[in-house]
């Protein structure tokens, strides 16, 4: 779990994690430099728990990225299960995990659904209606397609596939799980239940998931897709995700509601500063 300033929802985020019927796990809670009531929430927990909580008080706020980074070098288990401090698991997650890892050991990484919490209650409403699995990344190399995952707390890695892709780069402050879903899909297949085993939790504070202020073009074009190619380089992959033009791109990320642009100043001058 990477947190900043989750007070409101961390206390009860951190009991759906103690609750659970699997009993053999570690929660490696990352503190990003809260300046609300976090880090003495988490302390207190740990105090209390000491055989299932490890507190990472980090100083300095980085984002989730550098929070995700060092509570995975931290983990000593096979498997990583991502939690946000927001959401919640439900008692047996963990032991549907299990069960999952020990049907499907070569598994690059696991996805479960996730029922929506809205208006500060749970609900039957699936995040997902359509669940990718399979050999995602064959699938992409053939056809281009940008596949679509589960958030943060549906997502479980193996270790040794998060060592591979590690480091998430600092750019990603947010969304770090887009980064280590479709690097981690180099490696395996994607084993996936349409079963919600948590609850994504929507309110006025989510940094994503009806966020006005988040432009998902904006975040996959600029940052994204750039940062996968990179990783693909690396490893010597020949597949890239195909990046807009800058009128294309500029087009896209303003929702398709711009219809002509006329201007003075030069053409190269207007999409840098769009899209600053």
């Amino acid at each position: 779990m990477a947190n900043f300033n989750g007070s409101e929802y961390l206390a009860e985020a951190l009991d759906s994690i103690l609750s659970q019927s699997y009993r053999d796990f570690e929660c490696i809670v990352v503190d990003d430099g809260s300046t609300d009531a976090s880090p003495r929430i988490i302390q207190e927990y740990a105090a209390k728990h000491p055989e299932h909580i490890r507190p990472l008080l980090q100083r300095e706020n980085r984002g989730q990225g550098v929070g995700f980074n060092v509570g995975v070098a931290a983990a000593r288990g096979a498997l990583v299960a991502f939690v946000d401090s927001d959401d919640l698991w439900m008692p047996h997650k963990l032991e549907r995990v299990q069960e999952m890892a020990e049907r499907h050991p070569d598994a690059a990484f696991y996805c479960h659904n996730l029922f929506l919490h809205m208006n500060g209650a749970p609900t039957e409403r699936r995040f997902r209606e359509l669940m990718a699995g399979g050999d995602v990344f064959g699938h992409v190399k053939r056809t281009g397609w940008f596949p679509l995952f589960v958030p943060t707390s549906g997502l479980v890695f193996r270790k040794d596939v998060l060592d591979k892709v590690l480091p998430i780069p600092d750019a990603f402050r947010t969304c770090a799980d887009g980064y280590l879903t479709r690097t981690s899909m180099l490696y395996g297949r994607v084993e996936v239940t349409d079963e919600c085993w948590g609850y994504y939790r929507k309110h006025d504070g989510n940094q994503v998931f009806g966020n006005a202020g988040h432009n998902a073009m904006r975040q996959r074009y600029t940052m994204l897709l750039p940062a996968l190619n990179a990783y693909y380089a690396r490893q010597k992959i020949d597949f890239r995700f195909p990046i807009p033009a800058p009128w294309e791109l500029l087009y896209l990320i303003h929702e398709q509601r711009i219809q002509r642009l006329k201007s003075r100043f030069s053409p190269r001058r207007i999409v840098r500063k769009l899209l600053s």
